[in-house]
């Protein structure tokens, strides 16, 4: 019998991301790139992608050369991209932006209207 190792995420912690300065990739047009600026993140770091192949790419080249070390999305596009990428790819940390949420009360860019 063969068996297939398990993919274990090379970053654990959001804060990882932070403390290291790793470049971070969102999807274009995301309300993640508001909720990345608000948890402090560096806007110089974070670098925008358009499809799930151009992340794919960036991932491909690495934080350190043009590329990205993370991206943090909502979970049904995380979804998509493992399902096309499932061979190279784990996600961590699936439910991080409702903890945020939970934890710190919803970010100031987000209104409601009254």
């Amino acid at each position: 019998m063969l068996t297939v190792q398990q993919l274990q995420p090379t970053v654990k912690d959001i804060n990882q991301l932070l403390k290291n300065k790793e470049y971070v990739g969102y999807l274009r047009g995301s309300f993640v790139f508001g909720l990345l600026k608000e948890m402090n993140f560096d806007e110089s770091r974070l670098v925008q992608y358009n499809s799930p192949e151009e992340c794919n790419e960036l991932f491909s080249k690495g934080s350190g050369n043009g590329g990205i070390a993370a991206a943090i999305n909502e979970i049904p596009y995380m979804k998509l991209f493992l399902a096309k990428y499932c061979s190279k790819y784990t996600m961590a940390v699936a439910l991080f932006l409702f903890v945020y949420f939970l934890l710190s009360g919803f970010p100031n860019w987000i209104s409601s209207s009254t």
